[in-house]
C-alpha cells in the first residue's frame, strides 16, 4: 500500500512486484472511505518481494546489526533475530515484543507494539506506524538508541 501526502493510499491487487500484468490499483482515502474488502486468494498471498532498499537495524550500545528483510523485522529481547544477540538481556528498557519494522511499497514504517516504555522517532513517541529512514533518531524506551544503516554494495 502506498501513502501520499493527501492522505490517499494505493492499494495494489495483484501478486508479485509493481507493473506487473493484470495489476489492479484502488485509491481510498482513509478518513473518508472504507477501505477495500480483501477477496480470498489475497488473504492467502504467499509471495513476498524483496526489500526495496538493503537496509539494517543497529543497535548502537551493542553495536550489532541486524539485516530488515522483506518481512519485516520483530523487535525485542524475545524477538528471534534478538534474544541470543549478546547483551540484548540486559537492556531493561526494551520489551520482550517492543516494535515492528516492516516495508509498504518503498516505504518502511515502524509501529510499538505495545511495549512498556515506548517507542520514539525523532525525540516524539510514536502512537501508530510511522514511515523511518536512515538518518532519523530512534529510540527504544527511554535509552536505548537505534539507527537504520544502509548496507553498500
Amino acid at each position: 500500500m502506498d501513502h501520499y501526502p493527501d492522505g490517499r493510499h494505493r492499494r495494489r491487487d495483484a501478486f508479485g512486484p509493481e507493473g506487473s500484468s493484470g495489476e489492479e490499483t484502488q485509491f481510498f482515502n482513509p478518513f473518508t472511505d472504507d477501505e477495500p474488502e480483501e477477496s480470498p486468494a489475497e488473504s492467502t498471498q504467499t509471495w513476498s518481494p524483496p526489500p526495496p532498499y538493503d537496509w539494517g537495524l543497529r543497535i548502537i550500545s551493542l553495536d550489532q546489526i541486524v539485516e530488515i528483510p522483506s518481512s519485516g523485522l520483530e523487535i525485542g529481547r524475545g524477538a528471534p533475530e534478538f534474544r541470543h544477540m549478546p547483551g540484548m538481556a540486559e537492556l531493561a528498557q526494551i520489551s520482550r515484543q517492543h516494535a515492528r519494522l516492516y516495508w509498504e511499497g518503498r516505504t518502511l514504517f515502524l509501529s510499538d507494539t505495545g511495549s512498556s516504555n515506548g517507542t520514539y522517532v525523532d525525540g516524539r513517541r510514536i502512537q501508530d506506524a510511522e514511515p523511518v529512514e536512515p538518518g532519523q533518531e530512534i529510540r527504544l524506551g527511554l535509552d536505548v538508541d537505534v539507527e537504520l544503516v544502509e548496507f553498500e554494495d
